[in-house]
C-alpha cells in the first residue's frame, strides 16, 4: 500500500466491497497526479473460487502491484495510440480536423467515410459500429486464406493477414454518418493506429520527434523491466505520471 498526501477510503472501500460480492477476485488501483503516486494498493486474489490460475505453478496468489501481469486491452488506446498521436500533434505532423483520407489515402473514404477525421476517432464519434465485419476472427483473415504469408503451428489473431485486415477497413461501412453518435469502436482506434504507422513511414528519414524527456526516472525503470509498460499496474502508473509532467 502506498498511501501519501490524504486518505483515499472511499475508493479502496468500493473496490472492496466488489470483491466480496463476487465481481471480479483481485484488482489494482492507483490514484496520482503528475508528481506521481498519491495512492496505491492492490487488493484480492487471482480467482475468485480459490482455483488455481492456469499456467500460475498451482497457486493463487494475492494481487501484487510490483509482479501481477493484467492484460491491459483497451488501456493501449490510451497507452499506445492516443500518446502517439499527442506526439505528431505536437509536432504538427497532423492535427484534429485531419482527414483520414489525407494519411491513409482516398479510398477510405468509400462507403460514407470520406468526412471521418482525427477527432472522429479520438472520441468515437466516426459512426463506426463497435466492432470491425466481419471480426478478425473470421476465417477469412485466417492465416490459410493469405496466399503469401507463412501459415503457422498455432496462430491466434495474428498478423499473417495484415493486408486483408487492412482492405477491410477500408471497406468497412458506417452505421451513421460522422459526428451524429458516440459509440465506443474499436475501429476507431485501430484507423488511428494506421494513421501513426502511415506517418511513422514517411517520417522516417525525418528529424525525430522528442518533446518528452527520454532520461526521466520512470521511463528508465519501465524500459529495465521485462514486459515494458504492461509488466505492472505500479509502472503503468509511473508512465500516466511521466506524460502528465511532459
Amino acid at each position: 500500500t502506498t498511501p501519501i498526501g490524504r486518505p483515499f477510503d472511499g475508493p479502496a472501500k468500493v473496490i472492496e466491497n466488489a470483491i466480496k460480492s463476487g465481481a471480479f477476485p483481485g484488482a489494482a488501483a492507483a490514484i496520482g497526479d503528475a508528481n506521481g503516486l498519491l495512492f496505491a494498493r492492490a487488493f484480492g486474489r487471482y480467482t475468485n473460487d480459490g482455483v488455481p490460475p492456469l499456467l500460475n505453478n498451482g497457486s493463487n496468489p494475492e494481487v501484487d502491484l510490483e509482479t501481477t501481469l493484467f492484460d491491459l486491452a483497451s488501456l493501449t488506446k490510451i497507452v499506445a495510440t492516443t500518446t502517439s498521436v499527442a506526439l505528431l500533434y505536437q509536432g504538427k505532423y497532423l492535427n484534429q480536423s485531419t482527414l483520414v483520407t489525407d494519411i491513409l489515402g482516398k479510398e477510405f473514404g468509400q462507403n460514407g467515410k470520406q468526412g471521418i477525421t482525427v477527432t472522429h476517432l479520438l472520441t468515437h464519434t466516426a459512426g463506426f459500429p463497435p466492432d470491425p465485419e466481419p471480426n478478425y476472427w473470421d476465417p477469412k483473415f485466417s492465416p490459410e486464406a493469405c496466399p503469401g504469408n507463412p501459415v503457422r503451428t498455432v496462430e491466434i489473431q495474428g498478423l499473417a493477414c495484415a493486408n486483408a485486415t487492412f482492405k477491410s477497413l477500408m471497406a468497412q461501412r458506417l452505421n451513421t454518418p460522422p459526428g451524429q453518435k458516440y459509440v465506443y469502436s474499436d475501429l476507431s482506434f485501430i484507423t488511428l493506429g494506421y494513421i501513426v504507422g502511415s506517418l511513422a513511414e514517411t517520417l522516417r528519414d525525418s528529424p525525430p520527434i522528442t518533446p518528452f524527456d527520454w532520461s526521466d526516472d520512470c521511463v528508465q525503470a519501465d524500459r529495465d523491466t521485462p514486459g515494458g509498460l504492461s509488466h505492472a499496474p505500479r509502472l503503468l502508473c509511473n508512465f500516466a505520471a511521466f506524460v502528465a509532467r511532459n
